[in-house]
């Protein structure tokens, strides 16, 4: 019986034994099939790869085909349209070319201010002129009315405050004579003039449409180089009313002219708005803004007094 048993035992531990080699070998003859997936998978990512590859090129392509083409397309537009400019008949309107962008603002360097006060006493008129002289200088100063009764001279105090170096002063006396000074704080020189037929742009109804806060030409008779007087009055008032380049209120191009001139012992101010015809034509002009006539009283070396 004891023998038996043991026999029993020995065929059961064969038999485990020989279910576990089968077992490694069946696992054995498995692995094989899981490194054939992997490589199949591998090759299949080669192959997307690849694909996409392809793809991203011919899109790269195609571009740089779109962009030799529209480049082509438009040498023949500007060679058709010079054709057609040079073919136009003579007095013909030429088409102007599109404008350029806008230019970086330069450097504000010349730093010119201009103080631009009136006395009280001043009547509606000499409000709306001093409004209208404020409107173009758009590097003016301006500051509270100046009492009829003070000494002018403390507009010197007023301009170093504000930092100015040019003064534009509108002295009203009896509400009906108006004088107006220009000076060059605080040594000067100084000009005084009487203001005489005033015409303000709300008289004038607005004519013309030059923007707002553009620089100026100024243009000068030559009477102002004949006497020395002239040419000092000339100074004061290209100082005055020549905006600076650059300046950060201004806008940087020309639209508009101020035309001062000497008849009678007399300065004509004329405002002029710049056309795009005036390229074309010098005297496409249209007058627009304040007019003003002045009648010299005197010219000093030394500030308003």
């Amino acid at each position: 019986m004891a023998i038996s048993k043991k026999k029993a035992r020995k065929d059961r531990k064969a038999a485990a034994a020989q279910a576990a080699r089968a077992a490694r070998d069946a696992s054995h003859e498995d692995a094989p099939d899981e490194d054939d997936d992997e490589r199949e998978m591998a090759e299949m990512r080669a192959e997307l790869a690849a694909t996409k590859d392809a793809h991203a090129k011919e899109a790269k392509a195609k571009a740089r085909a779109r962009a030799a083409a529209a480049a082509a397309a438009a040498d023949d537009g500007d060679e058709s349209e010079s054709e057609s400019e040079d073919e136009a008949p003579v007095g013909a309107k030429r088409k102007r070319p599109a404008p350029t962008p806008t230019q970086p603002r330069v450097a504000y360097q010349n730093k010119q201010r201009c103080l631009v006060v009136c006395s009280r006493g001043a009547s509606a008129r000499h409000r709306h002129l001093l409004e209208d002289l404020r409107r173009l200088m758009p590097h003016h100063k301006a500051d509270s009315k100046m009492d009829s009764k003070s000494d002018p001279r403390q507009l010197n105090e007023v301009c170093e405050l504000k930092s100015c170096n040019g003064c534009l002063y509108l002295e009203a006396r009896k509400r009906t004579d108006l004088y107006l000074w220009l000076a060059r704080p605080p040594r000067g020189p100084s000009a005084k003039f009487l203001v005489q037929n005033v015409h303000t742009m709300d008289e004038l109804k607005l004519t013309g449409n030059c923007g707002h806060g553009t620089r100026a030409l100024l243009c000068f008779d030559a009477t102002f180089d004949a006497e020395p007087h002239w040419r000092a009055v000339k100074d004061l008032l290209a100082v005055t009313f020549g905006v600076p380049r650059g300046h950060p209120k201004s806008k940087p191009f020309f639209d508009r002219c101020m035309a001062f001139a000497i008849d009678d012992g007399k300065v004509w101010v004329r405002h002029y708005q710049i056309v795009d015809d005036a390229l074309d034509d010098a005297d496409a002009k249209v007058r627009s803004g304040v007019r003003v006539n002045h009648s010299r009283g005197r010219v000093t070396t030394n500030h308003i007094s």
